[in-house]
């Protein structure tokens, strides 16, 4: 979070605090953290109700960042000292954690903010260009399980989006304008994959990549997943481009500016001898790899998401 947003988030938190409202599809308060690896008296774990929280808020109306206070007790008003490790994780696992069971990708920060001497966890959901997103594998408290569910916050409430609401999720989806916003595609047929060094595995091909924010973006680094469900060994792999100085960057892309360049990712993953054999297989299956979380990381450290496309022509 720049500045400018955290002084937004402080200034919203003290109105509250002195009596004021607050408008609430984007912006939520919470008296803890999340307990993740816990669980209610019916065994369901608290990660539910986190990726229920995050999906709805990427989901809600409007082009706004969405928020998420952890550290004021709503009813009482009273702030309450609190750390990321208060959650049973760190910073990097709660972020892969949203990836993990919440399809569409949505970049997520956690930041301190320290409010009349008490230090506050904020969860920062930026605007999202990728609605609707669901929760890929979601228990209620109850304990009954659904899957690929599309969750939705109006004012302080969550419930599950109507057909009418998806609706209005796809118009934003494709008309709200967003500063930090690309698209990338890449043919299938042009894409191979190779064995590295110590067991890892290599993947190129040639991509479009195209501003269509409002900003310039200077990328730093390149990061693909892609699934493999014929491999157990390669289900899940998570290609990434070698890390750059922050005064060369990848690529510099101006406003509406689209541009070609040949990606080499590697997969630091070592392979067994066998399971190294079976890499120019992943050449001969081209059609059934999946391929999904398509991130740059810009110079400032900023991650966004793009939109990704892979025809097979």
């Amino acid at each position: 979070m720049n500045d400018q947003i955290k002084d937004e988030v402080i200034q919203r938190v003290e109105q509250f605090l002195a009596g004021g409202n607050l408008e609430r599809n984007r912006f939520d308060l919470k008296k803890k953290w999340y307990r993740f690896n816990d669980l209610n008296n019916k065994q369901v774990s608290f990660k539910n109700e986190f990726w229920k929280d995050i999906c709805a808020m990427a989901n809600s109306y409007g082009a706004e960042d969405g928020f998420i206070v952890i550290g004021v007790d709503e009813s009482a008003k009273t702030l309450h000292e609190t750390k990321i490790e208060d959650s049973g994780l760190n910073q990097s696992q709660i972020k892969d954690l949203v990836l993990s069971n919440i399809d569409r990708p949505i970049s997520i920060d956690i930041e301190y903010l320290t409010i009349k001497g008490t230090q506050l966890s904020v969860i920062h959901i930026p605007i999202s260009i990728n609605k609707p997103h669901l929760v890929s594998e979601y228990t209620n408290p109850s304990g009954d399980r659904s899957q690929n569910v599309i969750f939705i916050r109006t004012g302080s409430g969550t419930h599950i989006a109507g057909r009418g609401e998806i609706d209005t999720m796809y118009w934003e989806r494709n008309n709200i304008q967003v500063e930090k916003r690309f698209e990338c595609s890449f043919n299938k047929r042009d894409m191979t994959f190779r064995g590295g060094q110590n067991g890892s595995i290599i993947f190129s091909a040639p991509f479009s990549f195209e501003n269509i924010g409002s900003r310039r973006l200077s990328i730093l680094t390149v990061s693909l997943t892609i699934v493999a469900p014929l491999f157990p060994s390669f289900q899940k792999m998570t290609f990434k481009t070698q890390l750059r100085s922050q005064s060369t960057p990848w690529a510099k892309l101006e406003v509406g500016e689209l541009e070609s360049k040949s990606l080499v990712l590697n997969h630091k993953l070592a392979l067994r001898e066998e399971e190294a054999r079976m890499v120019t297989s992943l050449d001969n299956m081209k059609n059934e790899l999946e391929f999904k979380n398509l991130v740059v990381q810009l110079v400032n450290g900023e991650e966004i998401f793009g939109k990704l496309s892979t025809p097979f022509i």
